[in-house]
Protein backbone atom coordinates (compact mmCIF):
# COMPACT_ATOMS: atom_id res chain seq x y z
CA UNK A 1 0.00 0.00 0.00
CA UNK A 2 0.99 3.56 -0.86
CA UNK A 3 1.40 6.26 2.14
CA UNK A 4 -2.14 8.07 0.28
CA UNK A 5 -4.25 4.74 0.08
CA UNK A 6 -3.29 4.27 3.86
CA UNK A 7 -4.12 7.79 4.27
CA UNK A 8 -7.28 7.01 2.29
CA UNK A 9 -8.56 3.95 4.07
CA UNK A 10 -7.73 5.61 7.78
CA UNK A 11 -9.84 8.84 6.29
CA UNK A 12 -12.94 6.45 5.70
CA UNK A 13 -12.69 4.62 8.31
CA UNK A 14 -12.80 7.85 10.68
CA UNK A 15 -15.34 9.49 8.87
CA UNK A 16 -17.85 6.75 8.76
CA UNK A 17 -17.43 6.95 12.73
CA UNK A 18 -18.30 10.40 12.62
CA UNK A 19 -21.39 9.54 10.42
CA UNK A 20 -22.07 6.98 12.77
CA UNK A 21 -22.18 9.44 15.87
CA UNK A 22 -24.58 11.31 14.21
CA UNK A 23 -27.18 9.64 12.73
CA UNK A 24 -26.82 6.82 15.40
CA UNK A 25 -28.71 8.93 18.06
CA UNK A 26 -32.42 8.24 16.16
CA UNK A 27 -32.29 4.69 15.62
CA UNK A 28 -33.13 1.76 17.15
CA UNK A 29 -31.53 -2.02 16.38
CA UNK A 30 -35.08 -3.29 15.88
CA UNK A 31 -37.18 -0.14 15.04
CA UNK A 32 -39.17 0.61 11.59
CA UNK A 33 -37.56 3.40 10.07
CA UNK A 34 -38.34 5.24 6.60
CA UNK A 35 -36.09 6.70 4.15
CA UNK A 36 -36.86 8.51 1.28
CA UNK A 37 -36.05 10.37 -1.54
CA UNK A 38 -34.56 7.95 -3.42
CA UNK A 39 -32.55 9.17 -6.30
CA UNK A 40 -34.50 7.88 -9.26
CA UNK A 41 -32.43 8.77 -11.80
CA UNK A 42 -28.93 8.54 -13.39
CA UNK A 43 -26.83 10.89 -11.65
CA UNK A 44 -24.30 8.32 -10.13
CA UNK A 45 -23.14 10.76 -6.78
CA UNK A 46 -26.80 10.48 -5.74
CA UNK A 47 -26.64 7.01 -5.96
CA UNK A 48 -23.26 6.45 -3.98
CA UNK A 49 -24.82 8.72 -1.13
CA UNK A 50 -28.10 5.82 -0.93
CA UNK A 51 -25.50 3.20 -1.31
CA UNK A 52 -23.63 4.69 1.87
CA UNK A 53 -27.12 5.27 3.57
CA UNK A 54 -27.68 1.38 3.42
CA UNK A 55 -24.43 0.47 4.54
CA UNK A 56 -24.79 3.03 7.67
CA UNK A 57 -28.38 0.90 8.19
CA UNK A 58 -27.57 -2.39 7.50
CA UNK A 59 -24.70 -1.86 10.22
CA UNK A 60 -26.60 -0.16 12.93
CA UNK A 61 -30.28 -1.68 12.31
CA UNK A 62 -31.29 -5.03 12.09
CA UNK A 63 -33.60 -4.55 9.51
CA UNK A 64 -34.43 -2.97 5.90
CA UNK A 65 -35.89 0.35 5.61
CA UNK A 66 -39.42 -0.37 5.82
CA UNK A 67 -40.63 2.73 3.68
CA UNK A 68 -38.88 4.17 0.58
CA UNK A 69 -39.66 6.21 -1.87
CA UNK A 70 -39.27 8.83 -4.32
CA UNK A 71 -39.98 12.77 -4.17
CA UNK A 72 -42.54 12.68 -6.99
CA UNK A 73 -44.74 10.33 -4.24
CA UNK A 74 -46.66 11.90 -1.33
CA UNK A 75 -44.22 11.31 1.88
CA UNK A 76 -47.70 11.51 4.05
CA UNK A 77 -48.27 7.72 2.83
CA UNK A 78 -44.95 6.67 5.05
CA UNK A 79 -47.85 6.33 7.91
CA UNK A 80 -49.47 3.35 6.28
CA UNK A 81 -46.22 1.67 6.66
CA UNK A 82 -44.20 3.04 9.30
CA UNK A 83 -46.74 4.76 11.54
CA UNK A 84 -44.21 5.76 14.24
CA UNK A 85 -40.48 6.08 14.72
CA UNK A 86 -37.92 8.16 12.91
CA UNK A 87 -38.01 9.57 8.89
CA UNK A 88 -35.01 10.01 7.22
CA UNK A 89 -34.59 11.75 4.14
CA UNK A 90 -32.46 11.50 1.79
CA UNK A 91 -28.55 13.13 2.07
CA UNK A 92 -26.81 15.23 -0.92
CA UNK A 93 -26.68 18.64 -2.35
CA UNK A 94 -30.55 19.69 -3.06
CA UNK A 95 -31.43 21.37 0.56
CA UNK A 96 -32.31 25.17 -1.42
CA UNK A 97 -33.41 26.33 -4.39
CA UNK A 98 -30.67 25.21 -7.05
CA UNK A 99 -32.88 21.87 -7.23
CA UNK A 100 -36.61 23.19 -6.32
CA UNK A 101 -38.54 19.20 -7.00
CA UNK A 102 -36.21 18.19 -3.67
CA UNK A 103 -37.31 20.84 -1.62
CA UNK A 104 -40.98 20.97 -2.53
CA UNK A 105 -40.60 17.15 -1.50
CA UNK A 106 -39.07 18.07 1.21
CA UNK A 107 -41.24 20.69 3.04
CA UNK A 108 -44.38 18.52 1.80
CA UNK A 109 -42.66 16.18 4.50
CA UNK A 110 -42.31 18.79 7.43
CA UNK A 111 -46.11 20.03 6.36
CA UNK A 112 -47.38 16.20 6.59
CA UNK A 113 -45.04 14.85 9.26
CA UNK A 114 -45.78 16.46 12.48
CA UNK A 115 -45.14 14.87 15.44
CA UNK A 116 -42.83 12.84 13.60
CA UNK A 117 -38.56 12.80 14.14
CA UNK A 118 -37.43 13.90 10.84
CA UNK A 119 -33.70 13.86 10.32
CA UNK A 120 -32.50 15.17 6.90
CA UNK A 121 -29.09 13.12 6.43
CA UNK A 122 -26.34 14.96 5.36
CA UNK A 123 -26.83 17.70 2.79
CA UNK A 124 -25.05 21.17 1.41
CA UNK A 125 -27.26 24.03 2.13
CA UNK A 126 -27.78 27.06 -0.73
CA UNK A 127 -30.16 29.52 -1.35
CA UNK A 128 -30.10 32.09 -4.04
CA UNK A 129 -32.85 34.14 -2.61
CA UNK A 130 -34.70 34.95 0.86
CA UNK A 131 -38.17 33.39 0.05
CA UNK A 132 -37.15 29.89 -0.08
CA UNK A 133 -34.91 30.17 2.96
CA UNK A 134 -37.91 32.17 4.58
CA UNK A 135 -40.69 29.27 3.21
CA UNK A 136 -38.19 26.68 5.00
CA UNK A 137 -37.43 28.36 8.08
CA UNK A 138 -41.22 28.32 8.53
CA UNK A 139 -41.76 24.80 7.47
CA UNK A 140 -38.91 23.81 10.09
CA UNK A 141 -40.55 25.75 12.79
CA UNK A 142 -43.91 24.62 12.49
CA UNK A 143 -42.60 20.98 11.87
CA UNK A 144 -40.76 21.26 15.71
CA UNK A 145 -38.94 18.07 15.72
CA UNK A 146 -36.66 18.25 12.62
CA UNK A 147 -32.72 17.08 12.71
CA UNK A 148 -30.48 18.88 10.31
CA UNK A 149 -27.14 17.20 9.18
CA UNK A 150 -25.27 19.23 7.04
CA UNK A 151 -21.72 18.53 5.30
CA UNK A 152 -19.90 21.54 5.88
CA UNK A 153 -19.49 24.71 7.61
CA UNK A 154 -20.86 27.11 5.82
CA UNK A 155 -24.04 25.16 6.00
CA UNK A 156 -23.87 24.45 9.26
CA UNK A 157 -23.50 28.77 9.93
CA UNK A 158 -26.55 29.29 7.26
CA UNK A 159 -29.11 26.85 9.07
CA UNK A 160 -27.97 27.97 12.72
CA UNK A 161 -28.41 31.43 11.49
CA UNK A 162 -31.56 30.86 9.97
CA UNK A 163 -33.33 27.74 10.63
CA UNK A 164 -35.06 27.11 14.34
CA UNK A 165 -34.02 23.22 14.73
CA UNK A 166 -30.57 21.04 15.66
CA UNK A 167 -27.95 21.14 13.18
CA UNK A 168 -24.93 18.95 13.50
CA UNK A 169 -22.06 18.53 10.86
CA UNK A 170 -21.43 15.56 9.41
CA UNK A 171 -19.53 13.88 6.16
CA UNK A 172 -21.73 12.77 2.92
CA UNK A 173 -22.79 9.17 3.27
CA UNK A 174 -20.41 7.75 0.35
CA UNK A 175 -17.51 7.49 3.36
CA UNK A 176 -19.92 4.81 4.33
CA UNK A 177 -18.54 2.54 1.68
CA UNK A 178 -14.71 2.78 2.63
CA UNK A 179 -13.65 1.24 -0.50
CA UNK A 180 -14.78 0.50 -4.43
CA UNK A 181 -12.48 -1.49 -6.43
CA UNK A 182 -11.28 -1.11 -10.03
CA UNK A 183 -9.80 -2.46 -12.80
CA UNK A 184 -6.16 -0.39 -13.75
CA UNK A 185 -5.69 2.22 -15.37
CA UNK A 186 -5.16 2.56 -19.25
CA UNK A 187 -5.13 6.09 -20.22
CA UNK A 188 -4.14 9.16 -18.60
CA UNK A 189 -6.83 11.45 -17.94
CA UNK A 190 -10.17 11.77 -18.07
CA UNK A 191 -12.36 14.74 -17.55
CA UNK A 192 -15.81 14.11 -15.51
CA UNK A 193 -17.11 17.86 -15.92
CA UNK A 194 -21.36 18.82 -14.97
CA UNK A 195 -23.39 20.37 -17.73
CA UNK A 196 -25.96 21.32 -15.51
CA UNK A 197 -27.13 24.63 -13.71
CA UNK A 198 -24.23 24.01 -10.68
CA UNK A 199 -21.27 24.28 -13.31
CA UNK A 200 -18.95 27.45 -14.26
CA UNK A 201 -16.27 25.63 -16.00
CA UNK A 202 -16.96 26.77 -19.04
CA UNK A 203 -13.93 27.98 -19.75
CA UNK A 204 -11.75 25.12 -19.28
CA UNK A 205 -13.31 22.91 -21.20
CA UNK A 206 -11.11 23.69 -24.42
CA UNK A 207 -7.93 23.01 -22.02
CA UNK A 208 -9.16 19.57 -20.73
CA UNK A 209 -10.19 18.39 -24.72
CA UNK A 210 -6.38 18.58 -25.07
CA UNK A 211 -5.74 16.34 -22.11
CA UNK A 212 -8.24 13.31 -23.19
CA UNK A 213 -11.81 12.61 -23.16
CA UNK A 214 -14.67 14.80 -21.57
CA UNK A 215 -17.82 13.12 -20.63
CA UNK A 216 -19.85 13.11 -17.36
CA UNK A 217 -21.60 10.45 -15.48
CA UNK A 218 -22.78 7.47 -17.37
CA UNK A 219 -26.81 6.68 -17.77
CA UNK A 220 -27.03 2.96 -17.08
CA UNK A 221 -29.64 0.88 -18.50
CA UNK A 222 -31.63 0.69 -14.78
CA UNK A 223 -34.82 0.91 -15.02
CA UNK A 224 -37.51 1.59 -12.76
CA UNK A 225 -41.13 0.45 -12.75
CA UNK A 226 -43.24 3.58 -12.64
CA UNK A 227 -44.25 4.23 -9.10
CA UNK A 228 -48.31 5.15 -9.89
CA UNK A 229 -48.23 1.58 -11.94
CA UNK A 230 -46.37 -0.44 -8.88
CA UNK A 231 -48.85 0.90 -6.37
CA UNK A 232 -51.78 -0.35 -8.79
CA UNK A 233 -50.48 -3.94 -9.45
CA UNK A 234 -49.22 -4.27 -5.31
CA UNK A 235 -51.92 -2.68 -4.04
CA UNK A 236 -53.44 -6.04 -2.51
CA UNK A 237 -49.76 -6.90 -1.26
CA UNK A 238 -48.70 -3.39 0.40
CA UNK A 239 -45.71 -4.37 2.34
CA UNK A 240 -44.40 -6.98 0.65
CA UNK A 241 -44.40 -4.94 -2.02
CA UNK A 242 -42.29 -2.12 0.15
CA UNK A 243 -39.98 -4.70 0.80
CA UNK A 244 -39.62 -5.60 -2.87
CA UNK A 245 -39.28 -2.04 -3.58
CA UNK A 246 -36.36 -1.39 -0.60
CA UNK A 247 -34.62 -4.49 -2.28
CA UNK A 248 -34.80 -2.94 -5.67
CA UNK A 249 -33.79 0.66 -5.22
CA UNK A 250 -30.70 -0.62 -3.17
CA UNK A 251 -29.63 -2.95 -6.45
CA UNK A 252 -30.22 -0.11 -8.50
CA UNK A 253 -27.91 2.48 -6.73
CA UNK A 254 -25.73 -0.27 -6.49
CA UNK A 255 -25.68 -0.91 -10.42
CA UNK A 256 -25.29 3.11 -10.65
CA UNK A 257 -22.77 3.37 -8.97
CA UNK A 258 -20.76 0.11 -9.92
CA UNK A 259 -21.36 2.09 -13.73
CA UNK A 260 -19.70 5.05 -12.36
CA UNK A 261 -16.47 2.82 -11.38
CA UNK A 262 -16.19 1.25 -14.60
CA UNK A 263 -16.59 4.91 -16.10
CA UNK A 264 -13.95 6.07 -14.17
CA UNK A 265 -11.41 3.29 -14.10
CA UNK A 266 -9.74 3.91 -17.11
CA UNK A 267 -8.27 7.19 -15.78
CA UNK A 268 -5.10 7.55 -14.29
CA UNK A 269 -6.05 11.00 -13.29
CA UNK A 270 -9.51 12.45 -12.85
CA UNK A 271 -10.54 15.78 -13.27
CA UNK A 272 -14.02 16.49 -12.29
CA UNK A 273 -16.48 19.46 -10.72
CA UNK A 274 -18.47 17.11 -8.98
CA UNK A 275 -18.44 16.51 -5.01
CA UNK A 276 -19.01 12.41 -5.93
CA UNK A 277 -16.74 12.04 -8.45
CA UNK A 278 -14.02 13.30 -6.07
CA UNK A 279 -15.32 10.93 -3.08
CA UNK A 280 -15.72 7.82 -5.92
CA UNK A 281 -12.35 8.61 -7.26
CA UNK A 282 -11.07 8.27 -3.17
CA UNK A 283 -12.76 5.68 -2.73
CA UNK A 284 -10.80 3.80 -5.66
CA UNK A 285 -7.87 5.13 -4.60
CA UNK A 286 -7.11 7.29 -7.59
CA UNK A 287 -5.44 10.52 -7.95
CA UNK A 288 -7.83 13.32 -9.39
CA UNK A 289 -7.77 17.37 -9.38
CA UNK A 290 -10.68 18.93 -7.91
CA UNK A 291 -12.47 22.05 -9.55
CA UNK A 292 -15.87 23.58 -8.19
CA UNK A 293 -19.98 23.94 -8.52
CA UNK A 294 -20.88 27.18 -8.59
CA UNK A 295 -21.24 27.59 -4.16
CA UNK A 296 -18.15 25.87 -3.92
CA UNK A 297 -19.37 22.08 -2.28
CA UNK A 298 -16.66 20.09 -3.03
CA UNK A 299 -14.30 22.46 -1.76
CA UNK A 300 -16.23 23.17 1.04
CA UNK A 301 -16.46 19.73 2.29
CA UNK A 302 -12.40 18.89 1.25
CA UNK A 303 -12.35 21.64 4.23
CA UNK A 304 -14.67 20.13 6.42
CA UNK A 305 -13.47 16.42 6.46
CA UNK A 306 -9.50 16.46 4.00
CA UNK A 307 -9.04 15.41 0.63
CA UNK A 308 -7.69 11.74 1.62
CA UNK A 309 -4.60 12.22 0.13
CA UNK A 310 -5.66 12.71 -2.95
CA UNK A 311 -7.12 15.35 -4.29
CA UNK A 312 -5.50 18.33 -5.56
CA UNK A 313 -8.25 21.73 -5.75
CA UNK A 314 -7.67 24.18 -8.06
CA UNK A 315 -9.51 27.45 -8.66
CA UNK A 316 -8.83 28.70 -11.79
CA UNK A 317 -7.98 27.27 -15.42
CA UNK A 318 -4.16 28.73 -15.12
CA UNK A 319 -3.71 26.90 -11.67
CA UNK A 320 -5.27 23.86 -13.52
CA UNK A 321 -2.79 23.62 -16.42
CA UNK A 322 0.35 24.41 -14.15
CA UNK A 323 -0.66 21.44 -12.05
CA UNK A 324 -1.78 19.04 -15.02
CA UNK A 325 1.49 20.17 -16.43
CA UNK A 326 3.26 19.17 -13.23
CA UNK A 327 1.65 15.68 -13.18
CA UNK A 328 2.35 15.27 -16.42
CA UNK A 329 6.11 16.22 -16.03
CA UNK A 330 6.95 19.24 -17.47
Amino acid sequence: MTPDTLDAAGSFNRLSDVYRDAVSPFIEPDQPFALMDFPNHSNVGDSAIWVGEMAFFDAYVRRPASFVNTYAEDPAEVAEYVPEGPVFIHGGGNFGDIWPQHQTFRLRAMEVLKGRPLVQLPQSVHFDNEKGRDETARAIAAHGQVTLLVRDQPSLEFAQAHFDCAVQMAPDAAVNIHHLPANDPVTDVISFMRGDRESVWGDAITYLETLGEITDWPAPDVWTMPDRIRQKLYAPFARPAMAHREAMYRRQAQMRVQAGVAHMAPARQIVSDRLHVHLIAALMRRPHVVLDNVYGKIGRHIEAWGDFGLARRVADVDTLRAVMSERAGG
